[in-house]
């Protein structure tokens, strides 16, 4: 089995720096992530591949010990990762069974759930494989409303829920930690258009098959808000002290 792990970077411009500048225990998300990255023990070849079209991401990556290429992240960053993959494909004369995308930001994904991961990609053939976690009640989509951006109406998601709490039927969602594909769906999803590219990686994926890794909700975080920077570090530090 041979596996590419791509790790694809931009400047945010919701948190600045996140990447490589936001310090979690005394390291990076990005320096958190390539010694997730480095320290995976799969079956089979790994290569380890950053890509972004800053330099100065790529000289991050690089001071990790992580292999970087500029290539242009369009709006569709699928079509990135495709060309990432790509890439490598040419440059280092190699073949590859499965894509992965681990989060570059997370500081909380370990080498263990990355191994996890590809194994269960690996034994069960899907097309897609992702971490999931069980959603709290008090988020549970049944109970759940959207904002109308016109009129500002609230919605339920599914139509509400008539039941008792017990009753609710145990709901996952995303978890930030890592992405994997078989390398032909990546090429199905990066030659798409940017709407079609997402139905196709987490929406039509239902449809196709899908393989889930269970992580707990302090294994997760999405470091788009302030808020989450915070809760990130602390669980860090948590962690750091810990071990």
């Amino acid at each position: 089995m041979s596996t590419i792990a791509v790790l694809t970077m931009k400047e945010s411009a919701r948190i600045p720096g996140k990447n490589t500048k936001l310090k979690f225990a005394g390291k990076t998300g990005l320096e958190w992530m390539a010694k997730a990255v480095h320290g995976m023990n799969p079956e089979g070849r790994l290569r380890v591949i950053a890509s972004s079209d800053e330099e100065e991401q790529i000289a991050a990556a690089s001071a990790c010990g992580i292999d970087g290429t500029l290539i242009r992240v369009s709006v569709n960053h699928y079509e990135s990762l495709l060309n990432t993959v790509k890439h490598a494909e040419n440059v280092y004369g190699e073949t590859y069974d499965h894509v992965m995308m681990p989060e570059a930001c997370n500081p909380l994904v370990t080498s263990r759930q990355l191994d996890d991961l590809l194994e269960l990609a690996n034994d069960t053939g899907a097309d897609y494989t992702t971490a999931v976690f069980r959603v709290p009640k008090s988020y549970h989509p049944y109970w759940c409303f959207v904002k109308d951006a016109s009129t500002g109406a609230l919605h339920p998601v599914v139509g509400g829920w008539a039941g008792k709490s017990q009753w609710l039927p145990e709901a996952f969602s995303f978890a930030g930690v890592c992405h994997i594909w078989r390398r032909d769906m990546v090429t199905q999803i990066g030659s798409m258009n940017d709407g079609s590219a997402m139905l196709m990686s987490k929406g039509d994926c239902f449809k196709r098959s899908l393989a889930t890794y269970p992580v707990e909700w302090d294994e997760v975080v999405d470091i788009d808000t302030e808020g989450e920077v915070l809760r990130a570090q602390s669980l860090m530090e948590a962690r750091h002290q810990e071990a």
